[in-house]
């Protein structure tokens, strides 16, 4: 007979031999299936992989074989059979019979399982910016996304990242930079808009941004070189310091208006018509929003000295018949805040010219002598000069000063804080000096940093020192420093809520575990809830107190509260409030159905006396009274009793 090999393998047997009439007919008649692990553990057990056999009858075209099982290396589930290494789709069931009609290689196809992926949460905070935009949303305040790693197939290696893609960020009138995991960064952030990231934890990211402040300067009368400041101010930050310009004589000018009236330089305000120098030049100014400071200008009269052996009085008009309102002793000083007057004929007869002055507290005009001589009563000085032109500039500005924040800056070498950091405010010409008065215990320099010395203050006890300040224009400001060495570690206090949650709270019987810790030990220890309950004990040593408060009674606002002091004084307390859910029936829960109950009795003229159950129809009519009256159709009633009432049924849900 016909033999048919495989390379030297007889494999006759696998197949249906015929001859006819001269014509040789070879039939297949045995398929064989191989399974492939393809990154699964198993193969029906067996860590191999594995060829199952059928065979067809006759001429069959087909035959049947059992799947086998697949055991899923860990972290993986089980999705079927596919027909080659890399695809992921299923032409059989892992489990069930399979249809062979050739010889068919299959392999397992698993998926990495849900449990092991992973969410991340990343947290987008504006920090200062208007906006910013994703997936077409636009989000006016900070909030939260997630990202969730993706699944692994065929025992590959599970993801343990995912991909974020950084919003575009919005600053009404600002400059927009970037992401970075430092608010306060200030430009080039470590991330771009737009950029796709490879999150592998949680992240937190500020959008870092910034604004422009500028500080102007307006002459206010005079003219000004001194030019417009621009500063950034970035992200939240509410303002930004300037360093006005020190003063220069040409920097600062305006013209006299004649020669008896001029002007000197005072300072600059924060409004046009201000009488108060708000900063001088070389000062710091703090801006929050575009400012313009304003000079502002003290007027400057030419000065005279009353010649004359007499007094000269001084009249609220150039006329000799008016009062006077002053006289100006002979020798003094006056102000000419004018050119004279042109001569005239005075009311006395004499011919006379009059200067506006002003003498102390008192102005109006006194006369230049008679027949219109000029300066024969005073004796004029030199005219005055433009602003410019003087060289006694001096600014007393309302902001000159030096102030430190805290005043009060207490340390503790024994449970912290060792170091502490001022506040400096300074307006005054630069800081030159800080010093301490006892430099034994604590320590500290221009910037602010103030130390304590490690080992100076012995154990339970505390020193004092005082910090001084001083500026390079003479402003001084100091703080009180107390350095302990004294255990002020307070009580540890917590509380947790397990259970299962539902809605915005948890279900009745949550538990709140509420503890209080302290290594000094405990010498009183409360916990309770807002209906009383105080709980049972979990833990109960002398430094660790724990107790469980069961949370069954429905409450919008079920309060638990721990209050704790440990034995060196030291107190701490905490609460938090949850909503705890009852499954029950209730009218939170809406209206299930009605029931009704009673019975009318009526006995009515010539009818007799008749009963009716209350039921919906009875309790509409308007009761008993009603029912009876439209049952006797206008005969006279003898009886006319019974009630007929009605029951809401609630339905039964969770609610507090």
């Amino acid at each position: 007979g016909a033999v048919i090999k495989s390379g030297t393998t007889d494999v006759t047997s696998n197949y249906s031999i015929t001859y006819n009439k001269g014509k040789l007919t070879i039939v297949t008649i045995k398929y064989c299936a191989n399974f492939y692990l393809n990154g699964a553990s198993k193969i029906d057990g067996v860590a191999s992989n594995k060829t199952n056999v059928c065979c067809s009858p006759g001429s069959n075209t087909s035959c049947t074989i059992t799947s086998p099982t697949i055991t899923p290396a860990t972290n993986f589930e089980v999705l079927g059979w596919g027909s080659s290494a890399s695809s992921t789709t299923i032409i059989a069931d892992a489990t069930g019979d399979i249809s062979l009609s050739s010889n068919q290689n299959f392999y397992a196809i698993t998926i990495s399982s849900e449990d092991s992926t992973k969410t991340y949460n990343i947290e987008l905070n504006l920090n200062g910016a208007t906006s910013f935009t994703l997936g077409g949303t636009t989000y006016n305040k900070s909030s939260v996304f997630t990202c969730q790693t993706g699944y692994a197939y065929n025992g590959g290696s599970i993801p343990t990242t995912c991909k974020f893609t950084l919003p575009t960020i919005t600053r009404t009138s600002g400059t927009v930079y970037g992401w970075d995991t430092n608010e306060n960064k200030e430009g080039s952030p470590t991330y771009t808009q737009g950029q796709v990231l490879t999150i592998s934890s949680d992240i937190v990211l500020y959008a870092i941004t910034s604004r422009t402040i500028k500080l102007s300067y307006n002459g206010n009368g005079g003219t000004t070189t001194l030019p417009t400041q621009s500063k950034e101010v970035y992200n939240d930050n509410e303002g930004v310091w300037f360093d006005i310009p020190a003063y220069d004589r040409a920097n600062m000018c305006r013209n006299k208006d004649n020669d008896y009236v001029s002007y000197k330089y005072s300072g600059l305000a924060t409004t046009a018509d201000s009488s108060i120098v708000n900063y001088c030049q070389g000062n710091k100014m703090y801006a929050t929003n575009d400012t313009t400071l304003y000079a502002l200008w003290k007027k400057v009269y030419r000065t005279a000295t009353n010649k004359i052996s007499s007094s000269v009085n001084v009249r609220p008009t150039p006329n000799t018949n008016k009062s006077p309102v002053c006289s100006i002793p002979s020798g003094s000083k006056i102000y000419l805040t004018g050119a004279p007057t042109a001569c005239s004929k005075a009311s006395d007869g004499n011919k006379r010219r009059w200067y506006p002055v002003i003498y102390g507290n008192c102005s109006g005009y006194a006369t230049a002598g008679k027949n219109c001589t000029i300066d024969k009563n005073f004796a004029a000085d030199a005219a005055v000069k433009n602003s410019c032109e003087y060289t006694d500039y001096y600014c007393s500005g309302t902001n000159y000063n030096l102030n430190l924040t805290p005043k009060n800056v207490t340390l503790n070498l024994y449970s912290g804080p060792t170091t502490a950091q001022l506040q400096i405010q300074e307006q005054c010409g630069g800081l030159k000096s800080a010093t301490s008065s006892d430099t034994s215990i604590v320590g500290v320099d221009t910037s602010g940093k103030v130390t304590a010395v490690s080992g100076s203050v012995a154990s339970g006890s505390s020193k004092t020192a005082t910090l001084t300040f001083t500026t390079n224009a003479g402003c001084t400001d100091t703080v009180r420093v107390v350095v302990k060495n004294i255990n002020e570690v307070h009580p540890t206090v917590r509380i947790s809520i397990s259970g299962e949650t539902y809605s915005s709270g948890y279900k009745s019987g949550a538990v709140a575990t509420v503890t209080c810790e302290s290594s000094e030990g405990i010498s009183s220890y409360t916990a309770k809830d807002n209906t009383g309950d105080t709980g049972s004990w979990s833990t109960n040593t002398s430094t660790k107190k724990v107790k469980k408060i069961t949370l069954s009674s429905a409450s919008s606002s079920r309060k638990v509260s721990v209050s704790c002091t440990s034995t060196n004084g030291l107190s701490a307390s905490t609460s938090k409030t949850v909503k705890i859910y009852v499954y029950s029936a209730s009218s939170a829960c809406g209206v299930s159905s009605y029931s009704y109950s009673g019975t009318c009795t009526c006995k009515i003229g010539g009818m007799g006396q008749i009963t009716k159950s209350c039921n919906s129809s009875v309790y509409f009519s308007g009761g008993c009274s009603s029912w009876c009256k439209t049952q006797a159709s206008g005969l006279p009633t003898e009886i006319n009793s019974g009630s007929c009432s009605r029951t809401t049924n609630y339905k039964s849900c969770y609610h507090t």
